[in-house]
């Protein structure tokens, strides 16, 4: 679900031209949707990286159960590759933290102050980021432990056939250019 709202919500506020940039901040559905999408991202996200007993599959808490004292400990999973994690997601601390800021006090819950956080200066790299290294870790236990690959991946890329902006902006664009000739159209036959 993360990855999924990452694609959406990174396409959504990344037009790739003015006319698309233009359509997105003018039109409700587009704007309303890619905050959904992003809001979304922030909640999923933060439940895997929120070092907290109180949800169940983040990656802190698993981490510490494949250690060696851990409950999966016996599997004798490489403490050393649990500990060099630990340290990536250590150097991560800054946008983990933001995440969970935003999902804390502005997405999940109606904090009063909830202004003095609205300034988020998280960015779609650096999610991407902390999305890739949570992937890189469990496909790594996967291959370790299971001897098998996991496939991890959105529904749904956002590629270049994926063009729902630039249709949608084409079109807006055709309707007002027939509009405007229509009626130079129309004036001139007066005349």
């Amino acid at each position: 679900m993360a990855m999924q709202c990452y694609e959406f919500s990174s396409y959504l506020y990344s037009p790739s031209t003015e006319s698309e940039n233009d359509y997105a901040n003018k039109s409700f559905f587009i704007d309303f949707t890619r905050h959904i999408y992003w809001r979304n991202l922030v909640i999923e996200l933060s439940k895997l990286i929120t070092d907290s007993n109180s949800q169940s599959f983040n990656v802190f808490k698993f981490l510490r159960k494949l250690k060696n004292n851990g409950y999966f400990g016996k599997l004798g999973f490489d403490n050393k590759k649990i500990e060099n994690w630990e340290n990536l997601l250590a150097e991560n601390e800054k946008t983990i933290n933001e995440l969970i800021i935003l999902r804390n006090k502005i997405y999940s819950h109606t904090d009063r102050d909830k202004e003095n956080y609205s300034n988020s200066e998280i960015t779609f790299t650096e999610i991407k980021l902390l999305i890739e290294l949570l992937k890189n870790i469990i496909k790594s236990i996967f291959t370790d432990l299971l001897d098998t690959h996991a496939e991890i991946k959105p529904l749904r890329s956002v590629d270049k056939n994926f063009r729902v902006l630039k249709i949608l902006a084409n079109e807006k664009d055709k309707r007002i250019k027939k509009i405007t000739n229509d009626f130079i159209e129309n004036s001139n036959k007066k005349k």
